[in-house]
């Protein structure tokens, strides 16, 4: 009987260390993944100057982001992990489209972007008061 009170001792002293040893240790938890990615680019004209205030797209499969590059000439997308291209518009530049490129989650893709400098046009109207004799 003595044998078993002892037995019964021990196993809560047992119970008693892995308790107090589970609650000193800290806890670790798996984080899950992300599933999205980040698009920084800088746009420069010809001469590598920033281009604020332009017009941005990043665009594949169904998603869309949309913004504005900032007084740096800079922006920042985060997108799902995927394919996209990047579309941009200012004024006094062509459009630009860039080819596709791959994000993956976790990841921050870097991008420069050069635009070029859009031709001005101008049509100046010649009229000729020639007089016939």
């Amino acid at each position: 009987m003595n044998r078993i009170k002892f037995l019964s001792a021990l196993a809560g002293l047992v119970v008693l260390g892995l308790s107090l040893s589970a609650a000193s240790s800290p806890l670790r938890v798996a984080s899950p993944q992300s599933s999205t990615g980040r698009i920084m680019g800088t746009l420069l004209d010809v001469n590598d100057a920033r281009v604020v205030g332009a017009k941005i797209k990043v665009e594949g499969g169904r998603f869309k982001w949309e913004g504005e590059s900032d007084e740096a000439g800079d922006f920042t997308a985060d997108v799902p992990a995927g394919r996209y291209r990047i579309y941009v518009r200012a004024n006094g530049f062509r459009s630009f489209e860039s080819a596709f490129l791959t994000v993956k989650s976790d990841v921050t893709e870097m991008v420069n972007i050069h635009l070029e400098v859009q031709p001005i046009i101008d049509t100046i109207p010649v009229e000729s008061k020639k007089k016939h004799p």
